[in-house]
């Protein structure tokens, strides 16, 4: 397509400059006449130059643009997207959830937040970061209840169980992709089915 419109362009200038050849040698007896017209040219050479420019500039817009859009697929290809879930394993004595990198790219130096219970219970839930997550790749970490900074019984992590759906507990992971740039995911615990939510940029790294 852009092929097309520069031979079009290059066939009209040729057009216009052979048609006022044509125009001189036929019709233009006079010299002096014909040196007149001769400055006439140097304007259309001017106004043939200054197209030559807008066609510059209009060709690197569309790379410009062309330079985003593949930024933009560049960035989807290497962003990672976590899902959390409850591990199937009965064997463990502790609770335990499977994270696994479901996105194109690496999540590096993952970060557990926990919330959504009540603060002055005192009890908060911890798990261990995960330097880093390959794409298709599963980890599974060991939630630990804490209780005024000591580690209590593995039963108090029962609230995190699926039959306690109306004891819902918000899992915050803050992760990094291979460029630095830091994003977010919230996931509810306690649901009777998994949820993955969207990925968010916290920052990027420009």
């Amino acid at each position: 397509m852009k092929s097309n419109r520069l031979k079009i362009i290059i066939r009209t200038v040729l057009l216009v400059y052979l048609s006022f050849l044509v125009f001189i040698l036929l019709f233009v007896d006079d010299w002096n006449t014909s040196g007149t017209l001769g400055d006439t040219f140097g304007i259309l050479n001017t106004l043939f130059s200054g197209i030559a420019l807008a066609g510059v500039i209009y060709t690197l817009n569309l790379q410009a643009q062309t330079t985003e859009l593949q930024r933009k697929d560049f960035a989807r290809s290497i962003q990672p997207m976590l899902s959390v879930e409850q591990s199937n394993e009965e064997k463990y004595k502790y609770f335990i959830l499977k994270v696994t990198n479901i996105g194109n790219g690496s999540a590096l130096n993952i970060e557990f937040n926990f919330g959504g219970l009540n603060p002055d219970v005192g009890l908060e839930f911890k798990a261990n970061d995960i330097i880093c997550l390959m794409p298709n790749q599963s980890i599974e970490i060991k939630v630990k209840p804490i209780y005024l900074d000591q580690e209590m019984q593995p039963e108090w992590t029962s609230h995190l169980d699926k039959k306690y759906a109306n004891s819902v507990i918000t899992l915050e992971t803050t992760y990094y992709d291979i460029e630095f740039n830091n994003l977010k995911q919230d996931f509810d615990l306690g649901l009777g089915e998994t949820k993955i939510s969207k990925v968010q940029h916290i920052n990027r790294n420009n």
